[in-house]
């Protein structure tokens, strides 16, 4: 097995020869600028950018002015043969997952990685790797840098911006030009859960699907799970890759000194490595692993992470009884009932 690693200084000098990279690349930059209507004004589009542009005007609740159109180029790339397929792959749960549930489904998968997009997680190359060695799959890994952005949490195109680079590397080796993320089919602009990017949400993913096939006939991209407890449910029958993830969320430096009070405060033992056990990713973590099985199920610490999920997100439960059987379990998490026909519920208390 072949795990590759392509170093590249700045993503304006690779790919280029791809009219679709090009014009991706100024996507990136307009919303690189917390005044977008200033970035336009260097920056004319494709008109194959219209949709995208659309989709984003829908998050930010307003109309983008300025943009200028030119007509697109409309050379075409790609073909799928439909015996393999690329997973972006972050090394975390959810790409892990999904490639899990391509390798069951019989596809000859790959698993490809940009690195120096999503810094929050410094150790995802390391956790990839790992991942990659134990899955038995090549991995290509790709370094670029990019512009970072100020005003959203996350780029609103950084997984377009992944996908993207990933149809090119797919082109570029001969592959088929069909990609995988990670990411939920029941993410979209008017019921996000936590608030999460632009780039995870349906309407985005739609309006990017129709600007890569002006390039990409043939491309096609498949959203993995419909929400997250699809995911959760495929980690909870692989309990063996449970601490080869990268997921928490807390500074490298206080992960181990908060995992080892959590663990002598309640007494728990079957904490996973490399988590602290105290952000709301770690929480949430527990709390499904503990409701499926996959972890031993701890009263106060189980407590503990509905009050670290309660003090992030307002719609979680303050309390949970201990799940009967799985179906329960997948039916009791608060996301299932924070949204429920057009408007949110109250939290209640259950012993």
């Amino acid at each position: 097995m072949l795990i590759g690693e392509r170093q590249i200084l700045d993503i304006d000098v690779y790919y280029l020869q791809y009219e679709f990279v090009r014009e991706m690349i100024d996507l990136w930059n307009i919303f690189c600028n917390d005044n977008i209507e200033e970035a336009l004004k260097d920056i004319e589009l494709g008109d194959c950018s219209k949709k995208l542009i659309e989709s984003m005007e829908v998050g930010l609740g307003r109309k983008i002015d300025g943009v200028r159109y030119r007509s697109s180029e409309r050379k075409s790339y790609g073909v799928n043969s439909g015996n393999n397929l690329t997973v972006c792959f972050s090394g975390g749960k959810d790409s892990l997952a999904a490639a899990l549930k391509y390798i069951d489904l019989g596809y000859k998968v790959n698993l490809y990685k940009v690195d120096g997009i999503n810094k929050g997680y410094p150790k995802e190359v390391e956790a990839a790797k790992v991942l990659a060695s134990a899955l038995g799959l090549p991995l290509e890994i790709e370094k670029i840098g990019v512009k970072g952005k100020k005003f959203y949490i996350e780029h609103p195109l950084k997984n377009q911006m992944i996908c993207t680079l990933a149809f090119a590397y797919c082109i570029e080796n001969r592959l088929d030009t069909h990609i995988v993320f990670g990411d939920f089919k029941s993410d979209v602009y008017s019921k996000s859960h936590y608030g999460i990017d632009w780039s995870d949400c349906k309407e985005v993913w739609d309006s990017y699907l129709e600007f890569i096939r002006n390039w990409i006939p043939d491309a096609e991209i498949d959203i993995a799970f419909d929400d997250i407890d699809d995911s959760y449910d495929i980690m909870s029958n692989n309990t063996e890759y449970l601490s080869m993830y990268q997921s928490c969320l807390m500074n490298m430096r206080y992960r181990d000194s908060l995992n080892r009070k959590n663990k002598e405060k309640y007494n728990v033992s079957d904490m996973l490595p490399n988590r602290c056990g105290s952000c709301w990713k770690c929480a949430m973590e527990y709390i499904y692993f503990a409701d499926s099985g996959a972890l031993e199920y701890n009263r106060e610490y189980y407590r503990h992470c509905l009050d670290v999920l309660k003090s992030n997100f307002s719609g979680a439960k303050s309390e949970l009884p201990k799940p009967r059987n799985r179906e329960e379990a997948h039916n009791a998490y608060f996301v299932k009932k924070k949204y429920k026909d057009g408007k949110y519920y109250k939290d209640t208390l259950e012993d």
